[in-house]
């Protein structure tokens, strides 16, 4: 089921900087190896990656999502907390009300893997609070960068190393030449699509999909094959600019190095790069070489790729108060089918009381599809009534 998330994690939105401003906030930095290898173990919060990490070569650790669509960042709460000087301002997405660079140089320590005279950019997360309330910060490809990376979804573990891995030579593997990066040496990667035509694609941790393409794409290819589903309301956004509407499709075929998959869906939304998300990452072991530019791919299992998503339909948001609202649909949906709109109140899910249950709990009972059908109360213009959500296949069928 398409997972009804407010808040995306895999972002680079600095905006309005000089090209030799960028290139400073995200040079220096020097690698110190306690050992040549170092495992650590991780927990998954939904489709986030959340590792120990400390800072300032203090024994205390904070809790940062591990995201190689990100840059590393801290919260001001933390900063402050640290006592670090703040340097200039930086321009930031439109959900970003603050961003500064850290005027101090830092140490940043994960497991025996320690980066010195790091630079960091403190923000306001008050954007990512609504659905990490904990988060210290975010720890990015600019720290990355000088190991070799193991994510063993698996066993929730993550290794760096000084050193090259060797791989299971009786396992299957796809390897993936990284041959692009930004400024913030996010890894990025060539795709073909529907055998026709190509476009660089950001490996991205933070992001919950299989894959996100861009609403810049949109009008550029040929998507006559499938049908767009429109969405009323934003069903998935990133912080880096304002969006009105997403939409959902289905591609035929796509290449990734030496990965191939078929009939794959496909979210737009206002993301600057095509995305390769945690829905298909997580089904390997993930290698990711940053020193020699490549990606190693080992399945856990059978590769599963969904082709389309069991779905009511229905996005969900809490407000401050704890109350439940509609934030969007999918267009012929169930929820759709069901009358109910963006802006309207849910009182209850399956007879229990809305306001009781966490954000993660009403995506818990919304995504799990062995659920095939959602009760729910629900209250607009003051007027409250009952609606039975019976999920269904959210694309037309191949055929």
């Amino acid at each position: 089921m398409l997972k009804p998330l407010l808040i995306i994690v895999g972002w680079m939105f600095l905006i309005g900087i000089a090209q030799a401003q960028r290139e400073a906030l995200f040079s220096g930095g020097i690698p110190v190896f306690h050992r040549e290898k170092c495992t650590i173990p991780f927990e998954l919060k939904g489709h986030k990656i959340y590792v120990p990490v400390s800072l300032q070569q203090s024994r205390k650790t904070y809790q940062f999502i591990l995201d190689t669509g990100a840059f590393s960042s801290i919260s001001q709460e933390l900063a402050e907390e640290l006592q670090l000087n703040t340097d200039r301002a930086l321009s930031a997405g439109t959900e970003i009300k603050q961003a500064h660079l850290v005027k101090e140089q830092m140490s940043v320590q994960l497991g025996e893997m320690e980066v010195k005279n790091f630079r960091m950019i403190s923000m306001d997360f008050s954007y990512f609070y609504q659905t990490d309330p904990d988060l210290d910060g975010f720890l990015g490809s600019d720290f990355l960068r000088y190991f070799y990376v193991h994510i063993n979804n698996p066993k929730q573990e993550l290794v760096l190393s000084q050193y090259p891995f060797s791989y299971p030579s009786d396992r299957p593997h796809y390897q993936i030449k990284l041959e692009g990066r930004d400024q913030a040496f996010r890894p990025k990667t060539q795709c073909q699509i529907n055998d026709r035509w190509s476009y660089e694609a950001l490996i991205d941790t933070g992001a919950p999909f299989t894959i996100v393409f861009p609403l810049s794409l949109l009008n550029k290819q040929d998507w006559r094959r499938f049908p767009l589903i429109e969405s009323i309301g934003v069903m998935a956004s990133w912080p880096n600019s304002s969006i009105q509407k997403n939409y959902l499709t289905r591609i035929e075929h796509l290449k990734l190095g030496m990965l191939e998959l078929n009939n794959i869906p496909v979210i737009f939304s206002n993301t600057d790069d095509m995305v390769v998300g945690q829905e298909l990452l997580s089904q390997f072991q993930i290698y990711l070489n940053y020193p020699d530019h490549e990606m190693i791919l080992i399945p856990a299992g059978k590769i599963f790729t969904k082709s389309n998503y069991f779905s009511t339909g229905l996005k969900v948001s809490k407000a401050n108060n704890g109350r439940t609202f509609i934030e969007a649909i999918w267009k012929g949906s169930a929820a759709e089918q069901a009358g109910l709109l963006p802006g309207t109140e849910i009182i209850k899910i399956n007879s229990i009381a809305a306001a009781g249950l966490s954000l993660t709990e009403i995506n818990r009972l919304l995504n799990d599809d062995r659920i095939t059908a959602i009760e729910m109360v629900v209250k607009k213009d003051n007027e409250e009534r009952k609606v039975l959500l019976t999920k269904a296949f959210l694309l037309p069928d191949n055929n």
